[in-house]
């Protein structure tokens, strides 16, 4: 959307001032936050050791630290992490990710670091 100088935009935020952030339902704002390369290089690690979740001891401390829901999440920002880290680079945007999701990312991280 082409924005006119002329327009008045502001009908399209809230009045923090004068309205109360409790009448809004919990799903209507979702915070995102970008994340520069050097955030992101400390996540190689998930993509160096990631085949040690597929056997013995390895397997067994991964379906016991992570739930299904996370274990799903991990997959999907591995095939992220695999592009970023081989093929392409980290793009100098930045890359755009829920704060807990990067929270599971840096606990992934720990966890492929000590075994």
């Amino acid at each position: 959307m082409r924005r006119s100088p002329n327009k008045d935009y502001s009908e399209h935020y809230r009045d923090a001032e004068r309205e109360d952030p409790h009448e809004y339902p919990k799903n209507d704002v979702e915070v995102r936050l970008v994340f520069s390369g050097k955030a992101i290089t400390r996540l190689y690690v998930i993509v160096e050791a990631y085949d040690h979740k597929k056997y013995g001891r390895g397997k067994r401390e991964y379906l016991k630290t992570f739930t299904e829901r996370e274990r799903r999440t991990i997959s999907k920002y591995y095939t992220k992490l695999y592009r970023w880290y081989f093929v392409t680079g980290v793009p100098r945007s930045g890359v755009v990710m829920k704060g807990k999701t990067y929270d599971l990312l840096c606990r992934t991280a720990n966890f492929f670091a000590s075994i």
